[in-house]
C-alpha cells in the first residue's frame, strides 16, 4: 500500500469513528436529558441518532418512552409497535406497552401486551390484566359528561382552586404575561379569574419568581402553601420527572409575605400538591421520598402551634406501589389521583372517606366520564358552587392538560356512591351557566375483586342529597389585591356559551378543510412526505394532482412557511413505499417527516373525493391560509353545514353518517362540521331537513367554492 492510499484509509477511517462519535454523542445527551426530566429536548437528541443510525436497537424503545413521557401515547404506541417488530421474542418492554394502549381505550390489545409480559412479573401482569378488565366494563357504562373550561389553551391548565370568588389555578401559557420581569423565565405561572368574568390575571407578582410557582391552597386564616422548583423548565406535571418543594406564606389582604420552606423539604425529594385545610393545620401532599408504598405517596403533616409533624403515610389502603397524587380534601372526603388504582387507563380520579376510628375507606373510583383513559388529575370540590373541577389531557382537549367541572345541576351536594344504573344523571355545564336538571341514580357494584379493588361508580352512580348548609369553616382565604399590584389582564372573546354548536356566531370566511370522511379531535404523531415547502402563501397545486391516488395532499403551515405534504401514514413503513413511487414521479427531494396531526395547522388543500372538472391550472390556490377568489376549475358544490364547536369532541357523527359525506373545516380555535356528496341544491336541501330533524337546528345549506365555504345570499 503506497503513502497516498494509507493516507486516504486513515481518513476513511476517521470520518467513520467520527460519524459513530456523532451518534453514540446524541444517544448519551439524550440519556441525560431524560435523567433531568426533559423529554421534549431528548426526544430531539434521539430522533436525530436515529435518522444517523436507524440501525440502532435502542432507539425505538427510547422514542416511544419519551412519546409516553410528553404524553402522546399515540405516537409512542407506534414506536413500540417498532420495538416489538424488531424484537418479537423480547417481552421487558411489554407493560410500558400496555399502559399506553389502555391510555387510548385500546384494552383487548393492552390485554395481550400484559399476557406476554407475564413471563416477567405473573403477579403484576395478572393485576393489569385484571385492571384491562375493569376498564372495558366502567368504560361501558353510560359517562358523565365533563365539562370543559372556557380558559383552556394549548398549553396545560392544572391545579384548579375556588379562593373567595376566584378561580386560581396553574398556567403553562406564560406568553400572555411575558412583558412581567417575574415570570419572563417560569414555565408555568400562578393565574386567577374572578367567577363570572372571562377576565384572567396574573395572581401576585411576589408568587412569581424564576422558580416556577404552581399549585396554590389558601386556608380561612390567610395562610398559603404552594410549590415550586427551581429547574430550567421545571414542571409539576407527572409525565414529566416533576421536581419541586413546599413553601408556605402568608396573604395579609393585599400581598404575600414571610414565604418560607416545609421543614420536610429535601434535595433530591418531590414534595408536590400541596392543600391546606380551611383551618390551616393540616397538611395533605404528595411525595416520593422513602419508605413509601411505592413512586409518589400521599402524605399528612399536622401543625401542633409550633412546627408541623413528620410526614404520616396515608397507607395502604390509599397508596398503592404506583403514583397518588394531587391530594384535596372537603369535610370527611379525600380526593385524590391515582394510576394503579383500578382505572380506566392513565391516572384516574377517587374519593376515600375518613374515620376518627377506621382511617380511610377503601377509595371510589369517580367513574365514567368524570376519568378518561388518559391522565386525570388535580380534583378538587367546591362546596359553594357544588362544581367539581380537576385537570385531564384525554382526547378532544385543547391542548397538554385542560380543565373540566361537573356540576350537580340542583345545586344539591354532590356525593359518589355505589348505586345503580336506573335513573338518568346530571350533565355537566359550564361554570357560568344556570343549574336546573335534576336527577336522581341508585345502587350497582363492580363485579371484579382484584387488588386492590375500589368501588366502581359511573355517571349513574352520583347520589344527589338535600343540600346542606356550608359553614363557616368551609371558607378559604381571599385572593385579592388592589388594582395598583396587578398587572393588565387579558380578557376572552364573549361567547354565546348557552349551546355547545356556535353556528351563527362563527363567520365562514377563511375556514380551511382539514378532514373528509374522518374527524381529528386531538393531535397524534403520524407521518407524512413532504413535497415542497413555501414562504408564499400563493401556491400552484397543478403538479401534485397526480399524487392523489397515494394519498390527501395537506398544506401545513409552520412557523410562516406552507409545507406541502402527502398522507397520512400510521407507520413509516408505509409512508417509505409510497415515497418510492413519489420520486419516482418526479419528486427527487421528497422525504419523510414525523409530524403532531394537528388540525390548528393543516389544510386538507386535495383529496380524490374533490370535483375537478380539468386539470387544475398552476395559477389555482385552493385553500384558505388566506381568503381567495373562486375558481373555474372546481364544479361548485352545495353542502350542509352542521354545526361550529369549540371542541370537536361533541359532534356526533353518528347522528348524520347516513345523510351525506362528513367533512371537518376549522377557523381560529372553531372546529365547523360540514355534510358533503351532494349533486344539486335539491339534495342538499332535503339532507338540511334531515339534519334539523336529527337536533341540529342551525343547519343550513352553503356553497363549496372551489375550496371556500360561502352562504347563501337571500334575496
Amino acid at each position: 500500500m503506497n503513502k497516498k492510499q494509507t493516507t486516504n484509509l486513515i481518513l476513511l477511517l476517521c470520518i467513520l469513528f467520527s460519524f459513530k462519535g456523532i451518534t453514540q454523542t446524541n444517544l448519551q445527551i439524550g440519556d441525560k436529558q431524560m435523567l433531568l426530566g426533559m423529554p421534549h429536548l431528548a426526544m430531539e437528541s434521539y430522533m436525530k441518532a436515529y435518522q444517523n443510525h436507524e440501525g440502532n436497537s435502542e432507539l425505538p424503545l427510547k422514542i416511544a418512552k419519551c412519546y409516553a413521557a410528553l404524553g402522546n401515547p399515540l405516537a409512542a404506541i407506534n414506536w413500540y409497535n417498532k420495538v416489538a417488530v424488531a424484537n418479537p421474542n423480547q417481552e421487558t418492554f411489554r407493560l410500558d406497552f400496555g399502559k399506553e394502549l389502555m391510555k387510548v381505550a385500546r384494552y383487548g390489545d393492552a390485554q395481550k401486551e400484559f399476557e406476554r409480559f407475564a413471563a416477567i412479573n405473573k403477579d403484576l401482569a395478572k393485576y393489569y390484566m385484571d385492571k384491562c378488565a375493569f376498564a372495558v366494563d366502567l368504560s361501558a357504562q353510560a359517562p358523565t359528561y365533563a365539562q370543559p373550561s372556557i380558559f383552556n389553551s394549548k398549553f396545560s391548565e392544572v391545579a384548579p382552586r375556588v379562593i373567595k370568588g376566584f378561580l386560581v389555578f396553574t398556567s403553562f401559557d406564560t406568553k400572555n404575561f411575558s412583558q412581567h420581569n417575574n415570570v419572563s423565565n417560569s414555565n408555568h405561572i400562578l393565574v386567577k379569574n374572578q367567577l363570572g368574568t372571562k377576565k384572567i390575571d396574573l395572581l401576585v407578582s411576589e408568587l412569581q419568581t424564576k422558580s416556577n410557582a404552581g399549585c396554590l391552597s389558601c386556608a380561612k386564616t390567610g395562610l398559603c402553601v404552594f410549590v415550586k422548583n427551581d429547574k430550567v423548565n421545571g414542571s409539576i406535571l407527572p409525565n414529566l420527572l416533576p421536581e419541586g418543594s413546599i413553601f408556605f406564606t402568608y396573604y395579609d389582604g393585599l400581598k404575600y409575605q414571610d414565604e418560607r420552606s416545609f421543614e420536610f423539604n429535601e434535595i433530591g425529594v418531590a414534595n408536590l400538591d400541596p392543600y391546606l385545610n380551611p383551618e390551616g393545620d393540616v397538611l395533605y401532599f404528595a411525595s416520593n421520598r422513602k419508605g413509601g408504598q411505592g413512586g409518589f405517596d400521599l402524605y399528612v403533616s399536622r401543625f401542633n402551634g409550633l412546627s408541623w409533624s413528620k410526614p404520616e403515610n396515608l397507607g395502604p389502603q390509599v397508596n398503592t406501589p404506583g403514583d397518588e397524587l394531587a391530594p384535596s380534601i372537603h369535610q370527611n372526603d379525600l380526593y385524590f389521583a391515582s394510576n394503579f388504582h383500578l382505572g380506566l387507563g392513565g391516572f384516574d380520579l377517587f374519593r376515600s372517606s375518613s374515620t376518627v376510628t377506621s382511617g380511610f375507606s377503601q377509595p371510589v373510583n369517580l367513574g365514567n366520564g368524570v376519568n378518561s383513559s388518559g391522565d386525570d388529575l388535580y380534583p378538587y370540590f367546591d362546596p359553594k358552587s357544588n362544581v367539581l373541577y380537576f385537570s385531564s389531557n384525554r382526547i378532544g382537549g385543547r391542548g397538554g392538560f385542560d380543565i373540566y367541572t361537573v356540576v350537580d345541576p340542583k345545586g344539591s351536594e354532590v356525593q359518589i356512591a355505589a348505586v345503580s344504573n336506573t335513573s338518568e344523571v346530571p350533565q355537566a355545564v359550564l361554570i357560568e351557566d344556570n343549574f336546573n336538571v335534576p336527577t336522581l341514580v341508585s345502587e350497582k357494584k363492580s363485579t371484579l375483586e382484584t387488588y386492590p379493588s375500589p368501588t366502581v361508580v359511573s355517571q349513574k352512580q352520583i347520589t344527589i342529597l338535600e343540600k346542606q348548609p356550608v359553614v363557616q369553616a368551609n371558607e378559604e382565604a381571599e385572593v385579592v389585591e388592589s388594582s395598583s399590584l396587578q398587572p393588565k389582564a387579558y380578557e376572552l372573546p364573549i361567547l354565546n356559551r348557552e349551546a355547545k354548536s356556535m353556528n351563527n356566531f362563527i363567520s365562514l370566511e377563511g375556514a380551511r378543510r382539514v378532514a373528509f370522511e374522518e374527524i381529528f379531535t386531538s393531535k397524534m404523531g403520524v407521518f407524512f412526505i413532504q413535497l415542497a415547502s413555501f414562504s408564499n402563501p400563493n401556491i400552484g397545486m397543478a403538479r401534485y394532482q397526480s399524487l392523489l391516488k397515494h394519498g390527501n395532499v395537506y398544506k401545513v403551515n409552520v412557523n410562516g412557511l406552507i409545507k406541502i405534504r402527502l398522507g397520512y401514514f400510521q407507520e413509516r413503513y408505509q409512508a417509505e413505499a409510497v415515497l418510492q413511487e413519489v420520486k419516482a414521479s418526479g419528486f427527487s427531494d421528497a422525504f419523510i417527516i414525523l409530524d403532531f396531526l394537528d388540525a390548528s395547522g393543516l389544510e386538507l388543500a386535495l383529496s380524490k373525493h374533490d370535483k375537478i372538472t380539468e386539470p387544475l391550472a398552476n395559477e389555482r390556490i385552493p385553500g384558505n391560509f388566506e381568503y381567495k377568489t373562486n375558481s373555474k376549475n372546481y364544479d361548485l358544490s352545495y353542502k350542509v353545514r352542521l354545526a361550529s364547536y369549540e371542541d370537536p369532541i361533541w359532534f356526533d357523527n353518528k347522528k348524520v353518517s347516513d345523510i351525506g359525506k362528513i367533512e371537518q373545516w376549522t377557523k381560529g380555535g372553531w372546529t365547523i362540521f360540514v355534510l358533503g356528496g351532494f349533486n344539486n341544491m335539491e339534495e342538499a336541501n332535503a339532507a338540511k331537513i334531515k339534519a334539523i330533524n336529527r337536533g341540529f337546528m342551525d343547519a343550513e345549506v352553503v356553497i363549496d367554492n372551489g375550496g371556500i365555504l360561502e352562504r347563501i345570499k337571500s334575496n
